[in-house]
């Protein structure tokens, strides 16, 4: 259970909550009376969500809309915010604690991804090549060192964390090293690898293990 009192600069219309259900994505949605919401529903497990507002529309202009993740937890949660959504609190999930840690650590890295990805734009606009393989490369390199030191470092040391799942989910990323990724895994909690994503993923980490560079084919 969300509940929610905005006190935002402008008026709110909508407010959204977007999270995956199943392997599929789910919103609701509910009107803010007096700035104020609920919205109630059933989740497997812990999990990240996108908490959206869509203003009220000022004549012909298209409303905007502001975004915050949040983390969801079978629990009652308290969600406030001042003047934008970004400057928020919430009570009662230990869980959103842990994930606004995460994400803070995370947004470390960006100014240095986005140096990169500028130095790439300026290369690729100039054709040089072996320029563009160099920030390739710095990036992959800068990708591996966040993942290491922000997800894999956050899963060993909070075994039992809902979070603790979503940072493993996104170490292991979508072309899974099993060498890497595995004994973070193994890591987790037990209560934590009963949940349905951590099945998933331990059958993506079998699947890599027998399809691996090296491995007897299959």
């Amino acid at each position: 259970e969300l509940k929610g009192k905005l006190d935002l600069s402008k008026p709110v219309d909508w407010v959204y909550l977007r999270y995956s259900s199943g392997g599929q994505y789910v919103t609701d949605s509910v009107q803010p009376k007096n700035g104020e919401f609920k919205i109630k529903g059933n989740i497997a497990e812990p999990q990240d969500a996108s908490l959206i507002t869509k203003f009220v529309q000022q004549g012909d202009v298209k409303p905007p809309r502001e975004f915050v993740q949040i983390f969801l937890e079978p629990s009652k949660m308290e969600f406030s915010a001042k003047d934008s959504l970004d400057n928020n609190s919430v009570k009662g999930s230990k869980g959103n604690e842990d994930f606004q840690a995460l994400l803070k650590k995370s947004a470390t890295y960006d100014p240095k991804f986005e140096k990169l990805y500028g130095d790439y734009d300026s290369l690729e606009k100039a054709g040089d090549k072996a320029g563009q393989k160099k920030v390739e490369d710095a990036i992959e390199q800068l990708s591996n060192e966040m993942k290491e030191n922000v997800y894999s470092s956050f899963a060993k040391s909070h075994p039992s964390s809902g979070v603790a799942l979503y940072a493993v989910n996104q170490y292991a990323g979508w072309d899974i090293d099993p060498v890497k990724v595995e004994p973070v895994y193994n890591s987790l909690s037990p209560s934590l690898k009963a949940l349905p994503s951590a099945v998933s993923l331990k059958e993506r980490i079998d699947i890599a293990k027998k399809t691996a560079i090296g491995t007897y084919a299959m």
